[in-house]
């Protein structure tokens, strides 16, 4: 540490010697420009480019020594220039390490986000490549561009979690609320296409039996083009001819071999149909046999207990046509005479319309 203090004290030393009998801004020109060494010193240490600021410290040293031969020689110096020059280096020195730190977070933010930051990242090598050539002030602009789109990621990354969760819940819901709906729909489905799997297999043997059917009779009228045009208009020649017809040919023998294996795949498929089906007719067929057993069963039984109501309806009628009748109207006799006839006529004509009336109710009922 020692040894490093005695070191700067020596180089001061050496700077200050050949400013002896200089104005005093000579001198603090001078000072500044040892300051901005130093400074570009640092910035080497740091592992930053310097060779836009040691560009600068050149041109700020040649302007100093310009205005220092000037002032020797008993001019009037100017060493505003070389002031610039020297707080630009000092701007651009504190601009590198301020945007060095500012870099470093932005990697550790891109590290810690936990979404995709593709984009982001590629306007951050964007940032850094100015940055390694010291164009701080682009490299300012894309870091703010970098945090803005970093922002923007993790929004709509919110804003889509935010939905699938909310749709996940209203699926949940759903599913929870048309559980039992769900499962006898997937049943119902599952069993007919069970049911139907043989019928879809033979559909789709048929259809490409019709195909290879349809296709067979365009070949035959593609040979017989050829052979129209060929023999009777004398358009093709003898090679064209020859090298048409063979491959129509082989296409049609090929067609021929397809379609007997297309008919045994059918048949295959339709003999475990046909028993099913004749199962279902034979079921059907007992069912039905057993339904006309049932209703035959049914009939007789009704025609019995039709028979034993009419013998008790004939015992009844004769129990009441043993009984004496004479005995029933003298007490009907009686009840009229109890009735107080009215004197009105005509409501004694009505009087004797009800009597006849009852009268007849009660043959009825004895005849029943």
């Amino acid at each position: 540490m020692i040894r490093n203090i005695f070191c700067l004290f020596l180089t001061f030393l050496l700077i200050l010697t050949p400013v002896f009998g200089l104005s005093d801004e000579a001198i603090g020109t001078n000072n500044s420009l040892s300051k901005a060494e130093f400074k570009i010193k640092e910035m080497k240490e740091a592992n930053l480019s310097t060779e836009r600021v040691s560009d600068i410290y050149l041109k700020a040293k040649q302007l100093y020594e310009a205005q220092v031969a000037l002032e020797k020689a008993g001019g009037k110096p100017d060493y505003s220039l070389a002031k610039e020059k020297i707080k630009k280096i000092e701007d651009l020195k504190e601009k590198a390490f301020l945007l060095a730190d500012e870099l470093k977070a932005l990697k550790l933010r891109i590290k810690e986000s936990d979404v995709n930051t593709t984009k982001a990242e590629i306007i951050y090598s964007e940032a850094l490549k100015e940055f390694e050539d010291e164009r701080y002030e682009k490299a300012k602009k894309l870091i703010e561009k970098t945090y803005t789109k970093l922002s923007e990621l993790e929004s709509t990354a919110a804003r889509i979690g935010a939905f699938y969760e909310a749709v996940s819940k209203t699926f949940e819901n759903f599913i929870r609320e048309n559980f039992k709906k769900i499962i006898s729909v997937i049943l119902i489905i599952s069993v007919t296409l069970i049911i139907l799997r043989n019928r879809i297999k033979i559909y789709r043997l048929k259809k490409k039996l019709r195909l290879l059917e349809l296709r067979k009779e365009i070949l035959k009228k593609l040979i017989k083009r050829t052979q129209s045009d060929y023999f009777e208009k004398g358009r093709l020649g003898e090679n064209s001819y020859t090298v048409r017809t063979d491959k129509f040919g082989e296409l049609i023998r090929d067609i021929n071999r397809q379609i007997p294996l297309v008919k045994a795949n059918i048949a295959k498929v339709e003999k475990p149909e046909r028993r099913r089906e004749e199962k279902k007719e034979n079921l059907i067929k007992r069912g039905i046999r057993k339904m006309d057993e049932k209703k035959k069963k049914q009939s007789e039984r009704q025609r019995i207990k039709e028979k034993e109501r009419g013998k008790k309806t004939k015992e009844k009628v004769e129990k009441l046509e043993d009984r004496d009748l004479e005995k029933i109207t003298k007490d009907l006799l009686e009840i009229q005479k109890k009735q107080k006839k009215p004197r009105n006529p005509v409501k004694r004509i009505f009087y004797e319309i009800d009597v006849y009336r009852r009268r007849k109710r009660l043959k009825r009922k004895l005849k029943s």
